[in-house]
């Protein structure tokens, strides 16, 4: 079903209960279900891209809010699965927006309910991983409450750049000490019997080089005359 904002002009694209799409996702939360529907209608709509890659960089985004507070989160394509249900919940929502009954009316309060809760990615075993340290746990179980209950604190995000930034110097330690390791290795035989050959043959061409013994001039004539020295004769 080809989607349609309820409106798009100069002051933005409105989507049906969602609010504006917007470019970017901002705040010190988790993102929410609201979030996530405006940001993919902005790459879908507004800037034309297919549903597949509206979904990619929806994710992309996503994925940098749960870096930041250092939680798991799924495997990608159970990710993928997450943003296209989504998506397809809101079309057959809107679809049917225009009918009455209770029903109708009961599914569109249940899901404008949803649209600020946690748009929640992560692992199943996010809560029980040794690895997540038990603030960020905590954080987790804040998040999936109503409204998403808690902030990420500027220490987290100062730390996930001091993170990257010890992780970039590791790299660069690691790579100095394979080139050092290298300069240290000794010459391979190959090299070895190469680099004598080269020396042994460069000896044996200054020893072939012809003597060419001094030329004295003569005054009267001008010609060049050899010179035979003593030395050139015991030679």
């Amino acid at each position: 079903m080809r989607f349609k904002p309820d409106y798009h002009g100069r002051k933005g694209t409105a989507l049906w209960l969602v609010g504006v799409a917007v470019s970017d996702i901002y705040g010190s939360k988790l993102p929410s279900n609201r979030q996530v529907l405006s940001f993919f209608f902005y790459n879908h709509f507004v800037q034309q891209k297919t549903v597949s890659e509206s979904v990619h960089l929806t994710l992309a985004k996503i994925f940098t809010f749960w870096g930041k507070a250092r939680l798991p989160c799924s495997d990608k394509s159970v990710c993928v699965k997450k943003v296209k249900k989504l998506y397809n919940e809101y079309l057959r929502v809107k679809k049917n927006r225009g009918r009455g009954g209770g029903v109708q009316q009961q599914y569109e309060n249940d899901f404008k309910a949803s649209l600020d809760d946690l748009f929640d990615i992560a692992q199943s075993t996010a809560l029980s991983n040794p690895k997540v340290l038990q603030e960020d746990k905590e954080f987790l179980i804040a998040q999936r409450e109503k409204w998403r209950r808690g902030y990420m604190a500027q220490e987290d995000t100062a730390l996930t750049r001091q993170e990257q930034k010890t992780k970039k110097r590791h790299l660069s330690a690691v790579a100095y000490h394979e080139r050092e390791k290298r300069k240290l290795q000794p010459p391979s035989p190959e090299k070895m019997s190469v680099d004598t050959g080269t020396a042994a043959a460069t000896e044996d061409d200054d020893l072939d080089v012809d003597y060419e013994p001094p030329m004295k001039k003569d005054n009267n004539t001008g010609t060049r005359q050899r010179l035979i020295t003593p030395e050139i004769v015991l030679f």
